[in-house]
């Protein structure tokens, strides 16, 4: 089969066949432009532009494609439309989370809200997710379905059975492989998925057309022969709801709710019709590491059997801990032992914001205990509306909002919905934690703290609420406090990857590095693939500038594949690493790839242009003038990207004057450093920049021989390292280089017969470098010592001189210039013999070394 959903024309123009103006074929699938606006119908044009035989294609063509072995990766690389630029949210195309396309006039099929059975009609296609809006604007692009050339109306898609070859599944979308689960477990799940194990679907009628619209959402179980358990945050805010069994297509209306628990997340709903119920059985008797299996209809698919762990017990056995994460669908699932009966329900699908904004998909149970009580304690109906109403039942509705505005990033919004959730019901422990989790990640660790110690008053054994109230106390610096919140999570659950990691950045902090990474070591054994410690443990290996072991840990991450590479940026963070390596073109390919990914990430053209500008330093380092040239105007470029894209901030401009510095344009590199120092006038760097750019442009007028322009950029240069040193008196190469300059104005007064005024610049050349020397007795630099001994060899002190050559020289011996001026000094001394050596030694090292100016 062609697997190349649609092929553009290899012209990448329109073509045209009797009057279709048809811009991409392949099958039965069309691209046409059209040129309605919003109100257009879009059925009709695909008929009058292709004929009768042609409809306007939907989601779940594609998902019958796609399922068929076709590539939705194919058709948005070769569906090469333009779009305006990004002003309305009604229409977009994202991958794997991350928005590539959002515009006005491109638009691909329009998405009913319908499910056919056996598709995907809500989720993920080779990791694309396109939500497709109605609204379209005036003219643009519409796929549609059929073949132009016939009478007759096409097939609606035959089911297919999605493929079990992992090469045409994504890994977003397909199950999970299940062929290790015990035979006896298998035939549980399969007899309870026939009989008693439902899929909870919303539904309500389109106001515009009529037609019903439905959204599988959730999953159930039957435990009397008309009463379905779920999750009340699966119906909290449903127009209605009915139940089905999916594999006999049984319908169940959901009447009302008899029973429900606010505190644990239950609902016992009413239906019209009769189950099989599933038997309940002792869930105090549960172990943890114990295998068993959450039956229900992840992803809203048709069911599906997943074998878990259980990784512990919170709360007095109210709580059971699930080692894997669920899946959205999963909520109301069946947690069966190997009796084939019911120890608990799965809460899946919901968020738990820890560690300072980070989320991570909840998986836990609530025992079958718990519902036991709940079913012993039902009472008269009560219609689901009225239901919805009461203040308890609306809080779920706002936690569930706060989920969703969760995955927008809106987190003023979602703490708006998390404060209404806890205004209807105080008691919502998770909310509290959630809250906490969002306020560490907007700085507000304190308040935090607050949110936590309220969610440990309602439930001492919350564990998340450890989690995060460690968060917090590592964001204000309070690590002790961090590492003993972490020691407590691990007493309840020593299997919990999380605490670990919390526990070993604080380690790191008090420079604990080797029982840090003991830590990370440990979460990696209870879970190899979480992203969350093999990025953390990146970091630290960043910071310990072990940028080889953090590379590895990157790998890994990008190996699994995971959605949290764009979250994280980790292709970013792995390019820093190489460029801190000198790997420029390694690091230059990662940023690539972030701006593949994000085209409008400035930091991404920032740190691209770093690498380009280190490749072209490095290609001078080596002569290779034609390559640097290349690679610094190719950083430049990239610096003016990041500059569109965020014009007011300071380093952009900075990081440009710096290559262009390196080309040898500095005027345009001066130009940058106002542009630095207009935006940020305190920037003691800038002015120092600003003066290293003024000085190398007053040397390249005095090697033309142009000394009156020479002397006045060293001037200028003098006032802007001035007041950097007036910003930052402790700035110790600033005061170097001030007194290299006070040196050169020296040789200029002293080559016009103003020696007066040269002794004095030579000997302020002499205080500068001795201030600068003072202020770096600990790690000492060789050109300060070098400006002191030029300035000193000035004022006839060549004794003096001679020994600050000396220092320089053992400090950086394979400078060729330390010796060439160590023997000035001495042949001007009258130690001849002992200069020409030096001479010698300086020549050995660079041949040019007398006829190149230092």
């Amino acid at each position: 089969m062609n697997h190349h959903l649609l092929e553009m024309v290899s012209s990448g123009t329109v073509s045209t066949m009797e009057n279709r103006q048809i811009v991409a074929s392949h099958q039965n699938f069309h691209v046409i432009a059209h040129d309605l606006d919003e109100k257009g119908n879009l059925k009709a044009a695909c008929k009058e532009k292709l004929g009768v035989g042609v409809r306007l294609a939907d989601w779940n063509d594609l998902v019958a494609y796609h399922e068929a072995g076709g590539s939705l990766s194919d058709l948005i690389a070769n569906l090469k439309i333009p779009i305006e630029a990004p002003n309305s949210p009604q229409y977009r195309i994202s991958m794997n989370g991350k928005l590539l396309w959002r515009g006005r006039h491109y638009f691909v099929a329009r998405h009913d809200h319908t499910k056919r059975e056996g598709f995907l009609a809500h989720d993920n296609i080779d990791g694309y997710h396109l939500t497709l809006g109605s609204w379209f604007g005036k003219g643009g692009f519409v796929l549609c379905y059929g073949d132009p050339d016939s009478t007759v109306p096409p097939a609606e898609p035959a089911v297919i059975t999605p493929s079990r070859d992992a090469s045409k599944t994504d890994k977003m979308t397909a199950k999970p492989d299940n062929t290790d689960m015990p035979e006896n477990l298998q035939q549980i799940a399969e007899k309870a998925l026939t009989d008693s194990v439902v899929r909870l679907v919303w539904q309500k009628t389109d106001e515009e057309t009529g037609e019903p619209l439905i959204w599988p959402r959730a999953s159930g179980f039957f435990v009397a022969p008309n009463l379905i358990v779920t999750n009340i945050h699966c119906v909290t805010d449903a127009p209605s709801v009915f139940a089905e069994i999916v594999s006999t297509k049984t319908e169940f209306p959901v009447e009302g709710v008899v029973a429900f628990d606010a505190e644990n997340d239950l609902v016992i709903l009413k239906v019209v019709g009769d189950g099989v119920p599933l038997p309940l059985d002792n869930s105090n008797t549960v172990q943890v590491g114990e295998t068993v299996c959450a039956v229900g209809h992840p992803r809203a698919e048709e069911g599906e059997a997943t074998q878990v762990t259980l990784s512990g017990i919170q709360n007095s056995g109210k709580r059971l801990e699930i080692k894997e994460q669920f899946d959205g669908g999963h909520s109301g699932s069946a947690i069966l032992n190997h009796l084939g009966k019911v120890i608990g329900v799965a809460v899946g699908g919901g968020i738990s914001i820890l560690s300072g904004g980070g989320s991570v998909s909840s998986g836990y149970a609530i025992p079958a205990s718990t519902l036991g009580f709940l079913f012993a304690d039902m009472a008269e109906m009560e219609l689901l509306a009225d239901w919805q109403k009461r203040p308890q039942i609306r809080a779920y509705a706002e936690v569930v909002e706060a989920q969703t505005k969760l995955g927008q990033g809106k987190h003023q919004e979602v703490l708006k919905c998390l404060d209404a959730a806890l205004e209807l019901n105080p008691n919502l422990v998770q909310s509290y934690v959630n809250r906490a989790g969002l306020k560490i990640f907007l700085g507000e660790a304190e308040d935090a703290i607050d949110d936590c110690d309220a969610a440990l008053k309602r439930n001492p054994d919350f564990v998340e609420a450890y989690i995060n109230r460690a968060a917090a106390h590592l964001s204000l610096e309070h690590y002790t406090a961090a590492i003993a919140d972490c020691d407590v999570v691990l007493e309840f659950n020593p299997d919990l990857f999380q605490p670990y990691i919390c526990r070993a950045t604080a380690k790191l902090a008090l420079g604990q590095d080797e029982a840090a990474f003991a830590d990370y070591d440990t979460a990696l054994k209870l879970n190899p693939d979480a992203v969350e410690v093999h990025f953390c443990r990146a970091n630290a290996k960043l910071e310990l500038k072990d940028y080889t072991g953090a590379i590895e840990d990157f790998d890994k991450i990008i190996d699994l594949n995971s959605e949290f590479i764009s979250f994280f940026n980790v292709y970013g963070s792995r390019g820093d690493a190489k460029r801190y390596l000198g790997d420029y073109e390694g690091a230059i390919e990662d940023y690539d790839k972030v701006i593949q990914l994000d085209p409008k990430s400035e930091m991404a053209y920032n740190r691209r242009g770093i690498a380009k500008s280190d490749l072209g330093q490095s290609k001078a380092d080596e002569g290779d003038k034609v390559s640097a040239d290349k690679y610094f105007q190719a950083a430049i470029d990239d610096y003016t990207e990041a500059i569109t894209l965020e014009p007011k901030f300071a380093g952009y401009y900075n990081n440009r004057g710096l290559a262009k510095r390196r080309l040898g344009d500095y005027e345009g590199a001066i130009e940058d450093y106002d542009k630095v120092i207009q935006l940020n006038p305190k920037r003691d760097t800038a002015y120092f920049n600003r003066g290293r750019a003024k000085y190398l442009l007053g040397k390249s007028k005095a090697e033309q021989g142009s000394i009156v322009a020479a002397q006045a950029a060293y001037h200028e240069t003098l006032e802007d390292y001035t007041e950097a040193i007036k910003l930052d008196p402790e700035y110790a190469s600033v005061y170097n280089s001030r007194g290299w300059i006070k040196y050169l104005l020296g040789q200029f007064d002293q080559e016009r017969g103003d020696t007066a005024e040269a002794r004095k610049l030579f000997e302020a050349a002499v205080a500068d470098s001795d201030t600068a020397i003072r202020l770096r007795l600990d790690n000492p630099s060789p050109a300060s010592y070098h400006t002191r001994a030029a300035a000193k060899a000035a004022l006839g002190a060549y004794r003096q001189a001679i020994e600050d050559f000396n220092e320089t020289i053992l400090m950086k011996p394979d400078e060729a210039r330390y010796y060439y001026d160590r023997g000035l000094a001495k042949q001007a001394f009258g130690q001849h013999e002992a200069a020409k050596t030096d001479f010698q030694k300086a020549k050995d090292l660079d041949p040019d070394v007398e006829n190149k100016p230092f």
